[in-house]
């Protein structure tokens, strides 16, 4: 009986592993692919709450918008939100809510609405400009970055340079400029050339996928993967997307830091190969309590990267680096200073990967 329970103990564990190494495995593939590198710098998010039947969108805080455009559109992320009108979209109305505006023009910085008047719009001015220099001078805690493929592939990387506690979210915005439509109040009436229209997320919900919660350790990356289609009324060359971390508090959605790009890259669907046709690999023992040998089999002349890396993909062991002779490659691994837990051994050449579960215990 006891042997049959211990048996039945063992097959219920090896089922676990198996299930928790296929969906790691995926992720470390997804690694390679999210090649992109996140900004280490402080944005600023600058918000309009806009409708096109507004007449002071279209006179005063026209002129306003514009002047912040000139003044922090190096350093901040502008964006139109229209929550009502011809304009207005599911995305521009959540967004807006959820910054709190009830009436319209309103200039929100971060998540700060600034009270800007029609009288006083030199004074707010010069007050944001300065805020998002000096936002620009803070060390990041965490940021995004996103590759726009023209399949319509969006993959994205969020990185932490600082640890953090809190419950962290991205998302992926479509923003489009120099849309024509009618304003209020613009001289030019139907057709108004508008500024940083937020037409879509990307992310199945307005603020995204949670990519960390908890307390997040420096150096953690969290990527995703989404498939959206871009609308065809859209002019694809005015478009930009914006890669934007919110930290959820009650229930706010809080800006944290963000990056913009305009740039689509053709689809490379071989990018991210399997290395297990070309290279036999196997670790003996995989369990290691001190010392294990990671042996290969190449069936030609390899110039392979080889390194251990943890659940989070960073980087544990560098291990080989540079050619490799066809036929058997043996490397040592020993346990050294390494805590107990899972990691993978992962080899990469010419944008191909194989990857190979191990345990230190």
């Amino acid at each position: 009986m006891d042997y049959l329970f211990l048996l039945d103990k063992v097959n219920k564990e090896k089922k676990e592993m198996k299930r928790l190494f296929t969906l790691l495995v995926f992720a470390l593939f997804v690694n390679v692919m999210f090649a992109q590198t996140v900004p280490e710098e402080q944005k600023s998010l600058i918000t309009k709450v806009t409708a096109t039947w507004c007449s002071n969108c279209g006179s005063w805080g026209w002129t306003f918008y514009e002047d912040l455009i000139t003044d922090n559109d190096d350093k901040a992320i502008m964006v139109a939100a229209h929550y009502s009108g011809s304009l207005e979209n599911t995305v521009g109305t959540e967004w807006s809510s959820n910054l709190g505006a009830t009436s319209q023009p309103r200039f929100i910085l971060n998540n700060t609405d600034q009270n800007v008047l029609s009288n006083a719009t030199a004074a707010r001015r010069t007050e944001i400009a300065a805020a998002v220099t000096a936002n620009a001078t803070m060390a990041p805690i965490v940021n995004a970055a996103v590759d726009v493929y023209d399949d319509g592939t969006f993959n994205v990387k969020t990185q932490f340079f600082q640890n953090a506690t809190g419950d962290y979210y991205t998302s992926v915005y479509v923003i489009e400029e120099n849309v024509i439509a009618n304003q209020a109040g613009n001289s030019s009436g139907s057709n108004t050339s508008h500024h940083d229209i937020l037409r879509a997320a990307v992310t199945p919900t307005t603020f995204g996928d949670m990519t960390g919660s908890g307390t997040i350790n420096s150096g953690a990356i969290f990527d995703n993967t989404y498939n959206y289609t871009l609308n065809s009324g859209w002019n694809m060359d005015n478009l930009h997307f914006a890669a934007i971390v919110w930290e959820k508090v009650g229930d706010k959605y809080e800006y944290v830091n963000g990056s913009i790009t305009n740039s689509i890259t053709p689809a490379n669907p071989t990018a991210v190969k399997d290395l297990s046709n070309e290279i036999k690999v196997s670790v003996q023992p995989n369990i290691i309590k001190e010392n294990a040998q990671l042996v290969l089999e190449l069936d030609e002349q390899k110039d392979l990267e080889i390194r251990m890396v943890n659940l989070l993909g960073q980087e544990v062991k560098a291990i080989h680096s540079g050619n490799l002779n066809e036929g058997k490659q043996i490397f040592e691994i020993q346990k050294e200073n390494i805590s107990n837990g899972i990691y993978f051994i992962q080899i990469s050449s010419e944008g191909k990967t194989l990857t190979e579960k191990i345990i230190f215990q």
